[in-house]
């Protein structure tokens, strides 16, 4: 028989999937960007800006939106990368006039925006509190900047060209060199806001009955402390429900709920025995109650 009944009513509602977690970052290339991965004599082979100076080019690359930079990472990371087999190295072997060399040029030269854009579309499909964490976000900028200085190089055809890519790719891999540190120190800091059966701040299995569990067993014992007794909490109802929810309201409603209903009936109760708080769950295809 219970004592004191508490009642709260609240909707759910369906949250949909698949919703980008991160703002659109903005990427400008630095001057010392374009004449460290953009020799001139590369520049001006470029069909796209030839008859554009250096200043001119430099102006154009700060000047782009981030949209555009945004949609051709969307566009590429479409794309399927082209694996090598083992029998594709194999026969590729060597030739004597080095156009071997050249041909790997052209094919990472095509490879490696695709795979940069997969590693950036799974850093935009991250929890949006771990991809803001300073270390992963920076390392997620580096990849945009990658993508961007390899897209934008101009076509490969002559050794020479060869040779300033592979320099340009030298630059790359050196700016990367502690990639592999940051992502385990970001991942490992991030572990403490990661939840299971979370997405997000939703809790994709909510429980009402966990939830009243927890709160009863943590405000029993403010209780106790305050008063030397507190009454038990009884669960009835739909106690086996589960669905999508957003936890954190409701977590300090029923603590504020469960923490008047137990200072009333302790406080109405003089005698030996206390009655218990009776909580009640109903639940519905679009809402439920807690009484």
């Amino acid at each position: 028989m219970s004592s004191l009944c508490f009642q709260a009513h609240l909707r759910r509602s369906i949250l949909s999937p698949g919703v980008s977690c991160l703002p659109a970052l903005c990427f400008r290339y630095s001057s010392d960007d374009l004449q460290r991965f953009y020799p001139k004599t590369n520049v001006q082979n470029d069909d796209n800006i030839a008859g554009l100076n250096h200043v001119d080019v430099t102006k154009r690359f700060q000047n782009v939106t981030s949209f555009y930079y945004q949609s051709a990472i969307d566009a590429a990371a479409l794309q399927p990368s082209v694996r090598l087999t083992p029998a594709a190295i194999l026969y590729s072997g060597k030739s004597a006039d080095g156009s071997h060399i050249l041909r790997s040029c052209q094919y990472l030269h095509n490879e490696l925006p695709v795979r940069i854009a997969h590693r950036v579309n799974g850093f935009r499909n991250l929890p949006f509190i771990v991809g803001c964490h300073p270390k992963l976000l920076q390392v997620h900028e580096l990849y945009i900047r990658a993508f961007h200085i390899l897209s934008d190089f101009g076509p490969i055809r002559d050794l020479e060209q060869e040779r300033q890519w592979s320099e340009t790719l030298r630059c790359l891999l050196d700016d990367h060199k502690d990639v592999v540190t940051q992502l385990a120190e970001g991942f490992s800091e991030c572990r403490k806001y990661i939840h299971p059966n979370h997405v997000g701040i939703i809790n994709i299995n909510f429980s009402p009955r966990k939830l009243i569990e927890k709160k009863a067993d943590f405000i029993g014992n403010v209780c106790e402390a305050k008063y030397g007794r507190a009454p038990s909490v009884k669960i009835n109802g739909h106690v086996n429900a589960t669905f999508p929810y957003i936890q954190a309201p409701l977590d300090y409603i029923l603590g504020e709920l469960l923490k008047n209903a137990m200072r009333a009936t302790v406080e109405s109760n003089h005698g030996s025995t206390i009655p218990d708080v009776t909580v009640t769950i109903a639940n519905s295809d679009h809402h439920f109650v807690i009484r």
